[in-house]
This record gives structure tokens, sequence and C-alpha cells, in this order.
């Protein structure tokens, strides 16, 4: 089997020669958005495009579209075409520069036929951040089987992944715990960019929908599976309100689980995931967080309402005792100590609470890693490994 695979990938699974355009600048990592425009592929089409504004900062393809009458249509995902609205608003149709803008976080989460319009070809260029419960990604799977039941091919313009293609962490929900912040079955921490994920979510038949979807990938220069953001040369552009630094998101990939619980994950506040908070702590509970790898600061924080980040945060207008992220020790992944700072905290006798809303971030049904959930990350480590496009 793992011999025919390899066949068929040799074949099918990486983009063609065509479609890695080389960059010109070698001081940072170049988008495939702006190769592409650079290189004329994307001519002669009227293109329905998936992206937001903070993606767009970069390279404006959008506007780009716009100005050679190659745009029919954009779709936003949660957030909005401005990305501009906190978590879990639902964003309505608009305009954007005579174009319209479908919302794909509101009264529905997929397209129809219909609004596509005149479009024939559909682009994916928005930043995602290497999570799976990150629901930019849900969206992205969404719009591919919407294109493929529209008989619309679909051309994605990859990305890094701000985390780096290094490491995969985390469950692998099954079909059960499938949702909007799980609706691929990959582990928390994928490693992998956007194009690598759906060239192996189509070849691995994950999606019968997609059997038949035409899907180019045009890849990046100059990006490494070693590099974090920091190490793209890349301007930090928040992909979402509450991920305003690097930083943020680095913490995020392990503290949005106490969403699930009664700890504020932070939103709110000046430190969205980087800070956490409860009536219940106290200074002495550090220990249960240093023991668990991770090195905090006591810091108290009264979480509000931010206009546009942060709508009746945990614990909106109390002062809450709490501390704040600083360093993880030793080898050990945000996600794998977040898991066990919850542990600590319930072996502790701490009155946490935890909700059905964190297994289904997890994608577990429980807190405590099994060997079965093991055994399926590794599996997927070896196969994620013949979908890598870069080195």
């Amino acid at each position: 089997m793992v011999t025919s695979l390899l066949t068929f990938l040799s074949l099918t699974a990486f983009p063609p020669a065509g479609d890695h355009y080389s960059s010109t600048d070698s001081g940072r990592v170049r988008l495939a958005s702006e190769l592409a425009w650079e290189s004329g592929r994307l001519s002669g089409n009227q293109y329905a495009l998936l992206t937001n504004s903070s993606s767009q900062r970069l390279f404006n393809l959008a506007d780009s579209l716009i100005k050679t009458e190659r745009a029919a249509v954009f779709f936003s995902p949660e957030h909005g075409f401005g990305t501009n609205l906190p978590d879990g608003v639902h964003s309505t149709d608009e305009q954007y520069k005579g174009r319209p803008v479908v919302s794909l976080y509101g009264n529905k989460k997929k397209p129809l036929t219909s609004d596509f319009g005149v479009a024939d070809t559909l682009l994916i260029d928005i930043q995602e951040v290497g999570l799976r419960w990150y629901t930019y990604l849900s969206t992205i799977r969404y719009c591919l089987e919407s294109a493929a039941m529209a008989g619309i091919p679909v051309i994605i313009l990859d990305r890094p992944n701000p985390l780096g293609g290094l490491i995969s962490e985390g469950p692998i929900p099954d079909s059960t715990l499938m949702s909007f912040v799980g609706a691929l079955p990959v582990p928390v921490r994928y490693g992998l960019t956007v194009g690598e994920l759906f060239t192996m979510a189509q070849h691995q038949n994950w999606f019968p929908l997609m059997k038949d979807l035409k899907l180019t990938v045009i890849r990046m220069d100059g990006w490494k599976r070693s590099m974090l953001w920091p190490s793209t040369g890349l301007d930090w552009i928040p992909p979402s309100p509450n991920l305003p630094t690097f930083q943020s998101l680095y913490w995020y990939s392990g503290t949005c689980l106490f969403e699930g619980t009664n700890l504020s994950e932070g939103r709110g506040t000046d430190l969205p995931f980087r800070w956490t908070g409860a009536p219940w702590l106290n200074p002495a509970d550090s220990i249960l967080f240093n023991q668990s790898g991770i090195r905090v600061q006591y810091d108290e924080k009264t979480p509000v309402s931010i206009p546009g980040r942060a709508h009746k945060p945990k614990y909106e207008n109390e002062r809450l005792p709490g501390f704040t992220m600083k360093s993880i020790t030793g080898d050990r992944s945000v996600l794998q100590s977040i898991r066990q700072v919850i542990l600590s905290l319930q072996s502790a006798g701490r009155p946490l609470t935890i909700k059905p809303y964190l297994f289904q971030l997890l994608g577990s049904r429980s807190v405590e890693e099994t060997e079965e959930e093991m055994k399926a990350l590794n599996d997927f480590r070896i196969e994620s490994r013949l979908y890598h496009f870069y080195p």
C-alpha cells in the first residue's frame, strides 16, 4: 500500500514545475500570491477569492484583481472581511470596492453555487495559523467542497504556517467529534501549510465531495519547515483580533483550551491567550503551572468588552488573580503542557469546571492523552511527510 501511494504521489500529489515561481528577493519568504501575480499566472479568468483584509496587507491581491477586472466575488471567514469582529460574532454580506463580499460566518458557513456568480476559478489566499480549531481552516474546507460541487477549479496560494512545519501534536478527532472548530481529521497542531494539508485531504479521500476537484497549489519561495513566523522576514499581521502578536499565537496553541473551562483565556485584556485568570486562583498556584514546564508570573487583570476584540468576555469587569505565560522549559509543546496544567489544577482540588466545549476543541473525550491517540498521531506524522512541498 505504501509503495502504491508513493507511486501515486510522484505522479499527482505535488504541483507541477510551472506552479513554483522563483523569488528574486532572498531576504524574506515570498508569498505564492505575489509570485503568481508577477508571473502572470493569474490572468484570463474571473475569480472568487476567499480572503480577508489582514491577509491582503503583505500583498494586496484583492485590489490587483479589481483593478484588472478579474474579481467576481469575495468570500469572508470569521471576523469578517475587515478582520475586525470578535470571535463568535456573525458577519453579514457586504461590498468591497463595488464587488460583493459573501459572509461565510453568519447565516451560512458554506457558499452556494449561486454565490460564485460569473467566477470560473476559486482562489484561496488567507493566513491560517497552523491549528485545527482555528475556523479559517473549516471555511477553506467548505469552500473547496462547494467549488467541487459547482465544477469550479481551485487554486490555493500557499502561505507560511506560522508555527513551522516540524511539530504536529494533539489528538485527531473522529467523525463524532467533528465540528466547526474541528472540521479535519488532523492533530490540533498539524505542521503543514494549507496547500500541503488540502493536497493530503484530497489524496487521502477525507471528504468524498473533493474527490474530483481540480486542485492546484502554487507554492511560496524561501519557506522552510524549521521557520517560525519571525524567521520568515515578513511582518506579523494579526490574522484575527485576539492574536495581535506572534507570541499570542504561540500560546494560543495551548491556552485556547481554557475556553472550555471556567478559566479566563485572557480575552478582554491586553494579553489575550498569554494571561489566564479566575476568582479562585492565588499566587501559590504558580507551582501547578511550573510543574507542567511553563514559567508564569502572577498578575491581576480585569477583562472588559473591547470593540472589535472581545464581546462580553468571561468575568467581565471583575478583577481577577491570574498568571501571565512567560516561557516553556525543556523540550515540551505548549499544547501538552496546557493539558497538564488542567490536570494539575484538578488534582490540586481547585474549583476547575471543564465544559463539553473543551473536548470539542481538543478532539478527544479525555484531557489525558491515550495510547490510541499517540498511535494515531504517530501515523499522521509518517503519512503527512509524503505531502511536504518544502524542505
